[in-house]
């Protein structure tokens, strides 16, 4: 997991539409927030948590990090300015599952936006956005509010960001 990085979300939800109950939590990705309550997440069945944990993983030296094969071909520390479009099956979850936060501008206080290609391919506390996304999804800590991800799609998303977030091929039209 990526130990040392915070983040911070904030639920609001209005009442009347006068008046706002607002809740907000600080949490490593290795933690679960419900109620403003922090709690350790176990580690999901293929995620790089342990070797992580060991100085490993996402976030490592260059790109693998430690025993995790995982982004070896691509330096996750490194912005790109790479055009294109998300993949389909990519672009339908963040659509129907991320940007609900992770929009432009950001709501619900998420750190980053997914709207276009690019923006993942953004910097965010010294790495990528895309070698983010499999953490955060293999552990279940996003998406934050229900519905939750699928193993199919959290499948799609971390095998997308483990081969270092290509762009659609310029002949795929999505539906």
């Amino acid at each position: 997991m990526l130990r040392g990085m915070r983040l911070r979300w904030t639920l609001v939800a209005v009442a009347s539409g006068c008046c706002a109950l607002v809740a907000a939590c600080t949490a490593e990705l290795d933690t679960a927030c419900v109620g403003g309550v922090c709690k350790p997440l176990a580690p999901s069945a293929g995620s790089s948590a342990s070797a992580s944990s060991a100085g490993g993983g996402v976030g490592g030296s260059g790109g693998a990090g430690g025993g995790d094969a995982c982004f070896s071909n691509c330096d996750t520390k490194v912005a790109t300015a790479n055009p294109g479009k998300f993949p389909c099956a990519v672009e339908k979850i963040l659509a129907d599952n991320c940007r609900r936060c992770h929009s432009n501008p950001t709501m619900s206080g998420a750190p980053f936006s997914l709207d276009t290609f690019e923006s993942a391919q953004t910097l965010y506390a010294a790495q990528t956005i895309f070698a983010r996304i499999k953490p955060a999804v293999e552990s279940k800590f996003m998406p934050l509010s229900p519905p939750a991800l699928t193993e199919d799609e959290i499948t799609t998303l971390s095998d997308w960001a483990c081969n270092c977030a290509p762009a659609r091929a310029s002949n795929d039209v999505c539906p």
